[in-house]
């Protein structure tokens, strides 16, 4: 596994606590960190986590985040 910063764009305000951010991450690989521009929702465009990547595998353009009650698409 490599360590790789991922961008996840378009994500409501209310899905960027650090739980929820590591769970969405979760998805595709194992979360690391977040960094401090999400940390401190100083930007607000997109979140990045770093993530201990496996580059050995198939890589996702997209996976399903479920939530209580609904669930939405997202896009690398």
């Amino acid at each position: 596994p490599y360590p790789m910063l991922v961008r996840i764009l378009d994500l409501r305000q209310e899905h960027w606590s650090p739980k929820l951010l590591f769970e969405i991450i979760k998805g595709i690989d194992s979360p690391i960190v977040l960094d401090e521009a999400t940390k401190s929702r100083s930007f607000g465009h997109f979140a990045r986590v770093l993530v201990d990547l496996d580059l050995t595998g198939k890589l996702l353009s997209e996976f399903l985040v479920e939530r209580e009650s609904f669930a939405f698409f997202r896009e690398d």
